[in-house]
């Protein structure tokens, strides 16, 4: 019997200079795609790693897992 779902094997991803991060704009309640180039990967005062961007001047965070963590600290 099949899988109901295939493997994930990463083979969809998109290429890196097309990647991005989706954040969730709370003023404007509207999900943001903010590209890698303009997030930058902080570390807040529990430790945690979060990805940080501005979109109309407004500061957008987003906590992040270990894996996007890691991609997004390689660039």
């Amino acid at each position: 019997m099949m899988p109901r779902f295939p493997c994930d094997t990463g083979a969809h991803e998109a290429p890196e200079e097309e990647r991005s991060v989706k954040f969730y704009n709370v003023k404007t309640r509207q999900a943001v795609e903010v590209p890698d180039s303009q997030v930058t990967v902080v570390t807040m005062k529990n430790g945690r790693v979060a990805a940080q961007a501005t979109v109309g001047g407004v500061k957008l965070f987003r906590i992040l897992g270990e894996e996007e963590a890691a991609r997004l600290q390689k660039k």
